[in-house]
Formats: C-alpha cells, sequence, structure tokens
C-alpha cells in the first residue's frame, strides 16, 4: 500500500520543485531579469508628476508699501487700494486668475494687518496660494507694481498658514517732528531740539499705556463692555531724535497684539497733549473708564507698520527641518533702502511742504480732554464758536506784541442763525473744527464753511509758531460783526 503510494508523492515534489526558479541561475542571467523587469514596471508606470509642478503652494509675502494716495490696504471700490495693485500685478503675472482677484477667498488671500488711508507698512505679510516653482516670484510681480509698491520677498508656509490668524503680535512707527512736544508757552520753529528733560518725560508718559487696558476711548465704535476694546501694549519705546532736511524728527515704536481702528494715532495725540501741556497725564488714566472721553487724532501721514511677529508660528514650525520660519531678517538690507527712499522721505516731505504736524497743532487745544457731557458727545454750537473767537482774538494779541511780520486777519466764523434747527448749527461749527484739523477722512464731505488750509504756510511758512494761540491764517471764515458795525 505505502509502495503504490510513493510514486505519486514522488511525481508532486518533482512537479513543485520544477516551477522554482533554478539555484544555479547564473550572475548574467539575473542581470538580465532584473533589466527586463524595470523597463516593463517603467513602462506600466504613469509619468512622473506631470502637470503637478506649477501647483500653487501656500506663501507668505512681505509687502512693502508708501500709503499716500491710496485709501488704506483693504479693496474697496471705485478707490485704489494697495490690495487692488497687488491683486491686478499677480494677474498680469499669470500667477492668478482675474476670478481669483475677483474673489481672493479662491486663493486663501489674507493680510496680517489692515492699514487705513494714508498709512505706510514696511513690513506687512500677505497669505496666499500661488505656483512658486518657476522662481523668481517677487521680481515677476513686482514688474506691474508701481514703486511705491513693492513685494520684498517670499516664504514658502505651511497649508494651513494664516498671515493673520498666526500673527502674535506687530509693531507700528510714529514720526514726529520733536516740536509737538514742546509747552505752549514756547516759540517753536524747525531749528527746535528736544532737550533730556522733555525725552524723560516722554517715556514716563509712553510707559502708561503698557499693559491690557480698556482703550474704547481710542477708537470709534467701540462700546467699553464690549471684550474687543481691551488690548495688550507690550512696550512703547521713543527712539533717538534725528535731524531730517533741517528738522528734528522723533520716531515712537509701539508694539502689541493688535490694535483698532485710529487706536495708534490717539495715544499718540494724548500723548502730545500732555507733553504741551494741555492736559495732565491722570488723563490717560481717566481714559481707561467707561465714560466716553474726548480724545483727538494724530495725522495719518507718521504712521507706518514696521514689523509683524510669528514666533508661535515659528516655534511649532519653525524649527521642524522641514519648513522655514517667518524671518526677514535677509531682506534687512532692502527694507532699509525702501524705509528710507518711500516712507521717511514721505513723511518729511509732508512736513516740510504741507506741514501737516503744524496745523494740526494749531487747533489741538480746541479738544476738551475731559468727559463728554451733551448728548451727542461733542462740544455744543455756542462752546465752539467762543472758543474759535477767543482763539482768534488771542492771535490778533500776540502777533501785535510781538510786532512780527506776519500778516494776520480778523476773522471768526459767523455763528449760525438761531432760525436754524441746533442740529445743523453743530454740522457746520463741526466742519469748522475738522477742516482745520486736516482730518483727511472727512475731505469729501460738504462745508458750509471755507476751510484753506494752505493760507497758514503763505503767512508762517512753518517757521515760527505762537503754541498759545490758534493762528488766524491756518482757517480762513466769515468776517465777525460785532454789534457796533450792525448799528
Amino acid at each position: 500500500m505505502s509502495e503504490a503510494l510513493t510514486p505519486t508523492a514522488t511525481d508532486k515534489l518533482v512537479e513543485e520543485t520544477a516551477m522554482k526558479r533554478p539555484l544555479n541561475l547564473g550572475e548574467e542571467e539575473i542581470t538580465n531579469s532584473q533589466e527586463v523587469k524595470k523597463v516593463k514596471l517603467d513602462e506600466e508606470a504613469p509619468p512622473p508628476m506631470q502637470g503637478r509642478q506649477d501647483r500653487p503652494r501656500k506663501v507668505a509675502l512681505l509687502l512693502a508699501y508708501c500709503g499716500a494716495g491710496y485709501y488704506g490696504i483693504q479693496i474697496q471700490k471705485d478707490y485704489p487700494t494697495i490690495e487692488s495693485e497687488l491683486l491686478s500685478s499677480l494677474v498680469k503675472g499669470n500667477f492668478i486668475t482675474q476670478e481669483h482677484a475677483d474673489s481672493p477667498q479662491k486663493i486663501q488671500f489674507q493680510r496680517a494687518a489692515r492699514t487705513d488711508k494714508g498709512v505706510s507698512a514696511l513690513g506687512n505679510v500677505i497669505s496666499l496660494k500661488i505656483p512658486v516653482d518657476s522662481g523668481h516670484v517677487a521680481e515677476k510681480i513686482n514688474q506691474n507694481l508701481p514703486d511705491q509698491i513693492r513685494v520684498i520677498g517670499y516664504i514658502r508656509a505651511t497649508r494651513g498658514f494664516n498671515s493673520k490668524n498666526f500673527c502674535d503680535a506687530r509693531t507700528y512707527m510714529y514720526m514726529i517732528p520733536t516740536y509737538a512736544f514742546a509747552g505752549v508757552e514756547k516759540m517753536v520753529s524747525d531749528e527746535y531740539r528736544i532737550d533730556d528733560e522733555s525725552m524723560q518725560k516722554l517715556q514716563s508718559v509712553l510707559n502708561k499705556f503698557k499693559g491690557t487696558h480698556n482703550f474704547h476711548n481710542f477708537t470709534s465704535g467701540v462700546k467699553p463692555t464690549e471684550s474687543c476694546a481691551k488690548r495688550y501694549i507690550i512696550s512703547f519705546e521713543a527712539g533717538k531724535p534725528v535731524v531730517e532736511d533741517g528738522t528734528e524728527f522723533i520716531t515712537l515704536v509701539v508694539k502689541g497684539q493688535s490694535f483698532m481702528l485710529h487706536h495708534i494715532r490717539k495715544m499718540v495725540a494724548l500723548t502730545v497733549s500732555v507733553l504741551r501741556g494741555m492736559c495732565g497725564i491722570e488723563t490717560i488714566d481717566k481714559a481707561w473708564l467707561h465714560d466716553k472721553m474726548d480724545v483727538p487724532k494724530a495725522p495719518s501721514e507718521g504712521l507706518f507698520l514696521y514689523q509683524t511677529h510669528y514666533d508661535g508660528y515659528n516655534k511649532r514650525y519653525g524649527a521642524d527641518g522641514i519648513h522655514d520660519p517667518i524671518d526677514w531678517s535677509n531682506y534687512k538690507v532692502e527694507l532699509d533702502e525702501f524705509q528710507k527712499k518711500y516712507i521717511t522721505s514721505h513723511i518729511v516731505k509732508s512736513e516740510k511742504q504741507d506741514r501737516i504736524v503744524l496745523n494740526w497743532l494749531k487747533v489741538l487745544h480746541l479738544h476738551k480732554f475731559d468727559m463728554r457731557e451733551d448728548q451727542e458727545h461733542k462740544r455744543t454750537t455756542k462752546e465752539m464758536y467762543d472758543i474759535i473767537k477767543a482763539a482768534s482774538a488771542s492771535c490778533k494779541s500776540d502777533n501785535s506784541a510781538n510786532s512780527t511780520n506776519q500778516t494776520t486777519t480778523d476773522v471768526v466764523p459767523t455763528l449760525p442763525d438761531s432760525s436754524q434747527d441746533d442740529c445743523k448749527q453743530t454740522e457746520t461749527i463741526e466742519n469748522i473744527v475738522s477742516s482745520s484739523s486736516l482730518d483727511t477722512e472727512n475731505t469729501n464731505s460738504t462745508r458750509d464753511t471755507q476751510i484753506t488750509p494752505d493760507s497758514s504756510r503763505d503767512n508762517t511758512n512753518g517757521q515760527i509758531v505762537n503754541n498759545n494761540s490758534l493762528t488766524d491764517a491756518s482757517v480762513t471764515m466769515t468776517t465777525l460783526k460785532t454789534e457796533e458795525s450792525k448799528s
């Protein structure tokens, strides 16, 4: 029985052995077999990554610009903005389509910080998805941008990177002539130089803003009970004075987690007011309270975004060996050159030619720096009229006593007729004050009184200013008709 089964088992073993690779296969046969197998696999494999090398990638663009002539960075229909220029350039450079330009959210477009009308930036960051494998991204984008807007460089980022949400803090600078901090009793000129005592006082005032406070009085449309009113200021420092074109300037550097509309400009204005003696330093403490306070706003020309910070992102992704940190230190030379050529020069030119800060100082004393009492949180018509009338009379008296060569005119605004409703009267006087402060945001509003700030430059030429009074030439108004002339 067992002998009958043996041939069958042997035949099966021989058959299985025949199916296996021979053990004595030569090296040449093995090599040929491997080559045939490789060729076969290559024929069956799809083409390597065809059409994918230009796939859009998430990047961070370092954007620098001078805000002069633009209505801020954010797109506004029918108005020139920084983003509209950038998106147009991206379309012309074939980085995005027109559909993407019309709907930037489709390419995950986001800015690190929103800058307002007239405000510049040296270190704003834009995150978006564009093809970058072709190289020379910044050069191609800049070919279709005006000179005052430049993409300094770019960095590949993670897929989920958002330049706004990942930004830990923002640093702004405000460049202002040092004569803005001179006391109201002083006669100042372009030759004014700030002393050490004033510098120490300036820094002590800036220190008051550090920490977490309720900044509802330093913006518009935010109630003191809203959580967004509380902001954290990390540092606020005064730089060293420098002389530019014969005028001494100082740069205030503020770093915070985030800022609200007009936030920095109002902090600067209140600082100037304290240094000039128009209000006490305790006014800053009152501003944290829930009551609405009259806080002025400094001109926008001196403000620019200096840097955005991504410490958290860099700590999490920048050291993993795969992703690059959001660090622009390699572009310091390009940034310094752009700042000097387009931002600093514009600020200096605006002050030397247009006397932006000088004219603002002339009407700064019209503010109360106190809690607002009337229903509309504004000065009453009679208060505004009396203030401007007194300032005009004071200016005439000062000019007469000092025997200056300046030409003055006995002009004050005519108080609106009593038959007009109170709302109209308030609007008329408000137009005088808002126009005199050179607030560029209201330049398109209709005014009942003609304002010609340029006339102040004709008379004073920015050389000597009496800080005790409002120069008549800064505002052209209707001549006051006294009771004697009426009779």
